[in-house]
């Protein structure tokens, strides 16, 4: 009943939008209520697509991961892909309120996600297959289903391309700050391999290992993490002290689930 009542919301939000069309101030009178609604919180996830489940997803590798396609409330939407020539890049852009409304509406109305369940739910093991994910958070409810509940071949595909092309500017995204998080590893002499300065750096990697913690970095040290980290393989272990160590870098509303940035830095 939730779902036929959030499609037939959503849905109406379509046919105003066909009516008023125009501009942002155009597409819908003073007095006409908002159909689609979403926290505007630079953190809140308001659409996302996403490859989540495998035996590593909970290492503290993958607190770095960039989501394939995310759409936040406020208006960004951060993108990641890798190719041969590029190396893996993040891509960021800024879409209007009738952007994101109007991807909603595809979403509710062409590919009528609400009829899609989440087929991970079911799966009853320790370990969660590797799957793809899509989520959306509109109107207080959120809706996750995933390729285990019987998509078309191209269903994710066609959904992620447009979550990355429906903004007109995509620009290199370049972190402002993030968090480091470490944890000590056994030194594995085939996997690369950066020496570690905690005295240059400011950073003693040992101490974020034994304490658990995470410290807020800007400036050289967040630039060299998030190329080092986003240009190298998982198993990239840095080496302080002749101790070695994986590291993990969250970056706030880019990364998977990184905590906000410190206070004074909002």
């Amino acid at each position: 009943m939730t779902r036929l009542l959030m499609f037939a919301i959503l849905s109406i939000a379509l046919a105003g939008c066909q009516v008023f069309g125009g501009d942002d101030s155009s597409a819908q009178p003073q007095d006409e209520p908002v159909l689609i609604e979403w926290e505007n919180s630079p953190m809140a996830v308001v659409f996302r697509a996403d490859v989540v489940g495998g035996d590593d997803e909970n290492a503290l590798h993958r607190r770095s991961e960039v989501p394939l396609c995310t759409i936040y409330g406020d208006g960004r939407v951060v993108w990641s892909f890798s190719s041969y020539e590029d190396g893996s890049q993040v891509l960021f852009d800024h879409l209007t309120e009738r952007q994101v409304r109007h991807f909603v509406e595809l979403l509710t109305t062409y590919w009528e996600i609400y009829n899609h369940e989440s087929g991970l739910d079911m799966i009853l093991s320790e370990t969660r297959p590797v799957v793809e994910q899509i989520t959306l958070t509109v109107n207080g409810q959120t809706h996750t289903t995933d390729a285990l509940s019987g998509w078309d071949y191209n269903y994710f595909m066609d959904i992620l391309n447009t979550c990355a092309t429906i903004g007109e500017t995509p620009t290199v995204f370049e972190p402002q700050g993030g968090w480091v998080s470490a944890e000590r590893i056994v030194y594995d002499p085939m996997a690369p391999a950066n020496s570690w300065n905690a005295d240059a750096t400011s950073l003693n990697l040992d101490t974020l290992a034994t304490t658990g913690e995470r410290q807020w970095v800007t400036g050289q040290v967040l630039r060299v993490l998030w190329y080092w980290i986003h240009n190298s393989p998982p198993t990239l272990q840095f080496v302080q002290s002749g101790d070695a160590f994986r590291v993990a870098l969250e970056v706030p509303s880019v990364t998977r689930a990184s905590p906000p940035p410190p206070q004074e830095q909002d």
